[in-house]
């Protein structure tokens, strides 16, 4: 049934980011699509509903059944150790939050091709420019925002 009601793109983008970012999240949706499911609502429709295959939905309820909802919840994943330690990482938000002209170098704003080359030059630690621009956001910044901070004003 359409009630004419749409949400917007961007909203639609927000939602699956909480999905994928937040564990929480991920574990009541998969207990939303259980309860859908025991209320008996066909597996199939639900997996279309969700976009998650038929598979994932019979393991949880396999999970759920044998371990309890517990089960259900994200375990940790191991994962590539970081090549940065937090002490660092300290360190090098101080130096985000200067200037790139105060450590002498030639450019205004901070991107990742100059923080690749600060962290090689400074800590020793070679990252690509990629790597580069998601520790802006893990250090909760963007190159943008980092220029706003060290000069004071936004920066282009």
């Amino acid at each position: 049934m359409k009630n004419g009601l749409k949400l917007k793109e961007t909203v639609q983008k927000e939602i699956k980011n909480v999905f994928k970012s937040s564990e929480s999240a991920r574990f009541i949706r998969k207990i939303d699509i259980l309860a859908l499911v025991s209320n008996g609502h066909h597996i199939t429709s639900v997996s279309k509903l969700f976009k998650i295959s038929r598979m994932s939905i019979s393991n949880w309820i396999n999970q759920a059944n044998d371990k309890g909802l517990e089960a259900l919840k994200d375990k940790k994943r191991p994962g590539r150790k970081s090549s940065i330690i937090p002490e660092i990482e300290e360190l090098l938000k101080i130096d985000i939050e200067k200037s790139p002209l105060d450590i002498d170098y030639e450019n205004n704003d901070w991107d990742g091709k100059l923080l690749a080359r600060h962290l090689k030059e400074q800590y020793q630690i070679k990252l690509g420019i990629r790597q580069c621009q998601r520790l802006f956001h893990k250090l909760g910044l963007s190159p943008e925002e980092a220029s706003k901070n060290s000069t004071g004003t936004k920066t282009k």
